[in-house]
């Protein structure tokens, strides 16, 4: 009967374990955040992010404002509140780290996806002033902001150096040119543009789901 009750005991033991949730990992993208396609926002280091649906892509619409996992970041002149308005700016091997669970750096392929969608529906109109948000932008320079990707203009940081905010929106992409640049995409006016640059620079990061 003895030998019975410690089968037993064990065996609750063991269901009791199996079923206890794991503790949440911080640098991961929490299992609230592993949306359905109808999601509009998301949780991700505790933070709630809007996110939307472009033609086939899934994008955060705001932002990253997170620590990676490697690399460097900062607020727009390490002042706190910008990173809560414009996001952080990330060196390229942070940003290849900041995005994780079912969501990473967008390529420079997934913006030129992203880019040939909206042009080829708004008949040639400017993809950077239908995805720039109408807000938040200097001079009334702000988008028509027509699907809700809400561009915003973080700037960058060089060298320790700060520019462009409320006047220039730069992202990472994944895609290197070589061992010392990578791609970045641009919001200036109305364009989107596209570059090689140093992996040193700073610029904002948007995920995209993989």
């Amino acid at each position: 009967m003895k030998r019975l009750f410690a089968s037993a005991l064990l065996l609750s033991l063991v269901i009791l374990a199996c079923s206890r949730e794991k503790e949440p990992d911080g640098g991961k993208i929490s299992s609230s955040s592993q949306t359905s396609d109808d999601a509009d926002s998301l949780v991700y280091q505790e933070k709630t992010y809007k996110i939307v649906k472009i033609g086939r892509q899934t994008w955060f619409a705001e932002n990253l404002n997170a620590m990676p996992s490697a690399g460097n970041s900062v607020c727009y002149g390490e002042y706190e509140p910008y990173c809560d308005e414009y996001g952080k700016l990330y060196d390229w091997e942070a940003a290849n780290n900041v995005c994780t669970g079912n969501w990473k750096l967008p390529s420079k392929n997934d913006f030129d996806a992203l880019l040939n969608y909206v042009e080829n529906r708004e008949n040639g109109s400017f993809a950077g002033y239908v995805l720039k948000s109408v807000n938040g932008w200097e001079a009334l320079n702000g988008g028509s902001d027509l699907y809700g990707f809400s561009a915003l203009p973080g700037g960058f940081s060089s060298n320790g150096l700060f520019s462009m905010i409320e006047k220039q929106a730069y992202w990472w992409t994944s895609t290197e040119a070589d061992s010392l640049y990578a791609y970045y995409r641009c919001i200036t006016n109305k364009d989107l543009h596209s570059g090689p640059d140093k992996k040193t620079q700073m610029f904002s990061v948007r995920c995209i789901k993989k």
